[in-house]
């Protein structure tokens, strides 16, 4: 089902796309081409994330920032996060470690100036593959040894990032 957008004079002749059956909606530009798919589910995280009496306890955003982890037996790899919350991350790659597992994490904060956060977490849940349009493959963590400063650092910025986005 379309709804044309006409009072919005960002996006005036555009229109979005409800897809019932995959529960997904879909931005098209005037011209009809396919902007950007979001899933029910992360829309109405997104709509509920700064209401009070929400399940989650940990204030997060999306957004990719530089990572470098470790297994606590293996090389470090780089990659970048999906998600960053004061409670944790979600690591997007394409061979996430097994639930469980405990790493070291070096984050590097888009702040002025960068700050690099070095933490422990563990591994809490794992996506092995693509899940719809906008779900890449990895791994979320959680930290288990984040400095007052450090989750101080990291809400600061997460706070800025939604407030920028009208996430209050």
């Amino acid at each position: 089902m379309d709804f044309p957008i006409s009072k919005s004079s960002q996006y005036k002749g555009f229109f979005f796309r409800l897809d019932s059956g995959e529960e997904t909606l879909s931005l098209f530009d005037a011209e009809g081409n396919f902007l950007k798919s979001a899933t029910l589910d992360e829309i109405g995280s997104i709509l509920l994330e700064s209401k009070k009496g929400t399940k989650r306890k940990h204030l997060r955003t999306s957004m990719a920032v530089k990572i470098k982890y470790q297994s606590l037996s293996g090389p470090w790899k780089e990659s970048i996060t999906g998600t960053l919350g004061t409670g944790g991350l979600f690591i997007e790659t394409p061979v996430p470690l097994d639930k469980g597992s405990e790493i070291a994490l070096e984050l590097l904060l888009p702040d002025s100036p960068p700050q690099t956060v070095k933490t422990k977490g563990r591994v809490v849940w794992t996506r092995s593959q693509f899940e719809k349009v906008l779900h890449f493959p990895g791994m979320g963590v959680e930290f288990n040894n984040l400095s007052v400063s450090e989750k101080d650092s990291i809400e600061r910025l997460i706070k800025t990032i939604n407030r920028s986005r009208g996430i209050e």
